[in-house]
């Protein structure tokens, strides 16, 4: 998870191990002074908050770090977010009501994972929007078939605002 994270970001992950000497892992990412301005140009740009439908969105995900950020995020973003740590909790808030339009699912969790969920969702009701949230490097126009028809987008951890909200415009 580590290594597509990383990659994702233009950068590098070295390991080095030695029986009997342990383990070095060394973690490059690119930055520049140029990449820093650009930054926070762009985060200027983004500091009026886009304006979406008032959606109730289910976001599950069993780590509890990356589920409270894409609550908060979604919160700003004017929608009334649940949340749930894993796949069954998921099926279950789903199933109790609320309708929801929207759900994120982490894809690595125990059980049940992401791919598993949102069949379940989409054979619950098909046209709730799906979007798949991983650290590893998962393409949609590679993963034709069944696929294509339960996760609607990807998102990358670690999350980028701006990514978010654009997911949200294209889906909704």
């Amino acid at each position: 998870m580590v290594y597509g994270i990383v990659k994702n970001h233009g950068g590098d992950v070295i390991i080095e191990s030695e029986p009997g000497k342990g383990t070095n892992v060394k973690v490059r990412l690119p930055i520049t002074d140029e990449e820093r301005r650009q930054d926070i140009g762009e985060k200027e740009k983004y500091k009026e908050k886009p304006s979406f439908p008032a959606l109730n969105v289910l976001v599950v995900d069993d780590e509890e770090g990356p589920r409270n950020v894409l609550r908060d995020i979604l919160s700003i973003y004017g929608m009334k977010v649940t949340v749930a740590c894993d796949g069954k909790e998921g099926i279950e808030v789903f199933k109790r009501g609320g309708n929801i339009s929207l759900v994120f699912t982490d894809l690595g969790m125990p059980g049940m994972s992401g791919w598993d969920l949102a069949r379940e969702i989409k054979r619950l009701n098909s046209e709730v929007k799906v979007v798949l949230v991983t650290g590893w490097d998962v393409n949609l126009s590679s993963e034709r078939g069944s696929v294509e028809k339960v996760v609607d987008e990807v998102v990358v951890k670690p999350f980028d605002i701006e990514k978010i909200a654009d997911v949200i415009r294209k889906l909704f």
